[in-house]
Order: C-alpha cells, then sequence, then structure tokens
C-alpha cells in the first residue's frame, strides 16, 4: 500500500450498525425531540427503498440504531461530509437541535418497568491513547450517554471480543459477532456503536390454541405452509388508498409501541406498494387509523439479517462519508495530522414475531480507520395477512381517543418485510421469559 504524500496517513472509522428556565428548556426539549423523530421517520423511507435495492428476499433493520450512529459521526464532521450526513439522513439542519433531541429520545426509549423492555446503548471505542477534541467527547457523552472506552485494536481478537461481548449483552444475545478482527487493525482509530433492544408483549394476545398450519401466498400460483396465528379483537384499522394497501396497527402492552402492517391489496402488490411508499409518510399511517373489530390472521416469524451498509448509504447520499481522499472528520482528533474516514458500516438485526408479542434487537457499527494516505361495520372485519407485507415497529407518544390513537412524536425503531415466511426455530423461548442484562 502507498502513503499520501504531505498528508500521511488517514484513519479508517468504522461505523457499527444495535423547566421556569426550566420551562423554556423543557420547550426546547420538546422542539428538538420533535424535529429528530421526523426526521427519523423520513429517512426510514429512503433507507427502507435502498435497501430493497440489494436485499434479496426477507428484510429486517433497525432505522434508529443506524440514525443514532451517524449522528454520532456527524458530531466529528466538517464541510461537505457533514452536509451529507445532514442531507441524506435528513436530519435538522441545526446541530444544537439535532443533538439536544437525541438526548431527549434517549429519555423516551425506556422501558416502563412493567409492559415492554426498551433498551438503547451507544458506545464510543477509541485506540489507545488516540485523544479525541473536547467537543466531539462532551456531545457524545451527554447527548447520546456514549460511555468512551480505550481499545487496543492491534490486539484485534480481544477488541473485537469487548465490542462484541457489549453488544451481545445488551441485546440479551440476539445479536452476536457484529464485527470480526479483520475489521480492527493498526489503522482503526475508533469504532462507533448502537445497540438497541425491544421485547414487548402484544396488548391483545393470540391464544396458541387458535394457531393452525395455513398457506402463505409467495405469488398468484405459489404457496407456502405457515404457522397462522388468529384472534378477534378491537385494532386500529384504515385503508390507504395511495398505497393500494389496508393497515393495522397491533399495539404492545403500555400502549407506547406498536407494530403496523402495511398489507397490499394484491397478493403481487408489494414491489408497487414499496414504490408509492417512496413518496408516502410514514408518520401520517397512526392518525389515520380507526378503531374496529377486526377477525386477524397473521403468521409466526422470525427473522435475522446481516446488512453491510456502505451501498445504502451511498445510495442515498452519504457516500463521501467512506471516501479516503475527501472525508472530513477533523472535528473528531485532537491531533490534526489524523485523517480519518468510514471503513465500514454494518448492521445485525433480528425479529421474532409470535403469539405472546414481538422481540426485536439491532446493532449498527462505524468502524473509523487512518488513510493510508375508515369503517364502522358491527360485524368483525377478515384480515388475513396471507401474502408478501412490509411491517413497521413504531414508538410514539400516545393519547387514545374512542375511535382514534392520536401520535405526538413517532418514529420508527425497526421496519422490514415479509416475503417467504421462514421456518420458527424448533426450540423458542417465550416472550414472558424476560431475560436480564
Amino acid at each position: 500500500m502507498t502513503m499520501a504524500s504531505s498528508q500521511g496517513f488517514r484513519t479508517a472509522l468504522l461505523v457499527l450498525c444495535v423547566i421556569g428556565s426550566f420551562t423554556t428548556m423543557a420547550n426546547e426539549s420538546e422542539t428538538a425531540l420533535k424535529a429528530v423523530a421526523k426526521s427519523n421517520t423520513e429517512f426510514t423511507s429512503s433507507l427502507y427503498n435502498a435497501l430493497t435495492q440489494v436485499v434479496d428476499g426477507n428484510l429486517i433493520f433497525s432505522p434508529y440504531s443506524l440514525s443514532a450512529v451517524m449522528a454520532m459521526v456527524k458530531a466529528g464532521a466538517k464541510g461537505r461530509t457533514a452536509n451529507d450526513i445532514q442531507t441524506a439522513m435528513k436530519y435538522p439542519t441545526d446541530d444544537n437541535t439535532l443533538f439536544k433531541g437525541y438526548k431527549a429520545l434517549l429519555e423516551s426509549l425506556k422501558s416502563d418497568g412493567q409492559n415492554f423492555t426498551l433498551e438503547t446503548v451507544n458506545r464510543v471505542y477509541a485506540k489507545t491513547g488516540f485523544k479525541l477534541q473536547s467537543r466531539f467527547t462532551s456531545i457524545v457523552e451527554e447527548n447520546f450517554g456514549a460511555k468512551i472506552e480505550q481499545l487496543d485494536f492491534t490486539k484485534s481478537s480481544q477488541a473485537a471480543s469487548t465490542i462484541n461481548d457489549f453488544v451481545a449483552r445488551t441485546t440479551h444475545d440476539k445479536i452476536k459477532d457484529l464485527i470480526s478482527p479483520g475489521d480492527l487493525d493498526s489503522l482503526t482509530r475508533l469504532v462507533l456503536v448502537n445497540a438497541i433492544y425491544f421485547k414487548g408483549l402484544w396488548k391483545n394476545q393470540f391464544n396458541k390454541q387458535l394457531t393452525k398450519e395455513a398457506d402463505f401466498h409467495l405469488n398468484k400460483n405459489d404457496t407456502v405452509k405457515v404457522q397462522m396465528m388468529k384472534i378477534e379483537a378491537d385494532f386500529p384499522y384504515g385503508e390507504i388508498e395511495e398505497l393500494n394497501a389496508k393497515a393495522i396497527a397491533l399495539p404492545y402492552q403500555g400502549d407506547r409501541l406498536s407494530m403496523i402492517i402495511l398489507l397490499p391489496n394484491e397478493i403481487e402488490g408489494l414491489k408497487d406498494m414499496e414504490e408509492k411508499l417512496k413518496n408516502f409518510s410514514l408518520a401520517s399511517i397512526p392518525s389515520r387509523l380507526r378503531e374496529r373489530k377486526i377477525n386477524l390472521s397473521m403468521p409466526k416469524f422470525t427473522l435475522e439479517s446481516t446488512i453491510d451498509l456502505k451501498g445504502p448509504l451511498t445510495a442515498i447520499g452519504a457516500g463521501s462519508i467512506f471516501d479516503e481522499t475527501k472525508a472530513d472528520f477533523s472535528g473528531i482528533p485532537e491531533d490534526k495530522s489524523e485523517q480519518l474516514y468510514v471503513s465500514k458500516a454494518v448492521q445485525k438485526a433480528f425479529i421474532e414475531v409470535n403469539e405472546e408479542g414481538s422481540e426485536a434487537a439491532a446493532a449498527t457499527g462505524t468502524l473509523i480507520r487512518k488513510r493510508r494516505s375508515l369503517l364502522e361495520d358491527e360485524l368483525p372485519l377478515r384480515f388475513d395477512i396471507d401474502h408478501p407485507f412490509v411491517y413497521l415497529i413504531f414508538w410514539s407518544e400516545a393519547t387514545k381517543t374512542t375511535t382514534t390513537l392520536t401520535k405526538h412524536e413517532t418514529t420508527v425503531l425497526f421496519e422490514g418485510n415479509l416475503i417467504q415466511p421462514t421456518t420458527p426455530p424448533k426450540r423458542q423461548t417465550t416472550l414472558s421469559d424476560r431475560s436480564e442484562l
């Protein structure tokens, strides 16, 4: 490998994808939270579109996890690199709003101690002896709650084990081996990680005795057998004409999180619906649903994915972060001779949906490395989720009237699609078995 002449070595950055005066402060925090929640939901649509171009088959990812890591990366970006990140991620143009918004969002994304488990943790691993600018350190510590630890990346196996053990603990062993020893070497300067874990019980749980084998239509001609869950209960429901689809929300206990399913009206309508989703506001869905009695059939499923994010991030306009000659992360190192770029961005995600509820986890990491140079019928409505669909897990601060689920702030924690159901593991842990960190 050659060495850049006057600029010396460049470092690779690995990003891994899991109130009086006080009243004024509270208002600023609420405004910032709203701005970040809005930007995350808008970013979800563009990322989903980019991912469906490179992922063949079922999809599960966490837009929140990637957005959190990239917000920490932006804290050290300058010039065009900062602008590219802001545009691609749909972040607020004001950094103060972005960072305060994440601080408020992290405060909100907490388990309620009774109805669900929701844990999201940020961590920054720096090369032993690599000094960070005080501004960057204060931003990631104060706004993202990120603990900064030093690791000897030349001992790649030991360093990778430390990072992977942290991710595994945070995600209750659902995400393992986020990075490999081969991702780390003497040029690695930083590894930034977000890990998120969610386990929720349905507000209306399915009766396991009603789960039966049934057909799931892959297309108009082919079907596969799935374990189909059944329930009759009141659910927020709506017809989304712009998408030629129906939507249903399955709330989790506590009413702060819900899974929304978008089911195309046509068996082979997923691609057409995904195309329409490019210009559709996901945040508008919850307010368009009205509660009514539904006779629901829904497949059990378990999905896992590992996604290289370089292509998708480049597709949405953030490709300059990977360019050794153009990336500008001069806001990170104290030593100005250290020139950084993102060498790798990866996310692992997992979701299990069964009669009791859902369990989902994701971890995103980036590696920074030194460069070598509405219906009112009385009868229950039948809703059969028996062909490919899109699903989202929304977090929100919600209030509820007799007919409407009104969302104050909403953001997407997980999204994906189910094209061909996978066979569930022979042995599954139940969601009521709450493990401890």
